[in-house]
């Protein structure tokens, strides 16, 4: 049995991605971590943001998701 949701973006990532990441140890909560400003994006402006940025203890992003 397959099971289905209709859920939108914002309750996408608040249901399902927020808590995944959550439960793998990463803290969506913290600044930079959501809607994080990058350059170099296929706009006319080339600016953009990431959905998600997981940050490494040095500082450095570990994973970009747009």
């Amino acid at each position: 049995m397959s099971l289905r949701h209709n859920y939108n973006e914002e309750e996408t990532r608040r249901y399902l991605i927020d808590v995944l990441l959550l439960e793998a140890g990463w803290d969506v909560h913290q600044p930079d971590c959501k809607e994080y400003d990058v350059e170099g994006m296929p706009s006319k402006t080339g600016d953009g943001r990431a959905d998600y940025v997981l940050w490494g203890s040095d500082g450095k992003p570990l994973a970009v998701r747009s």
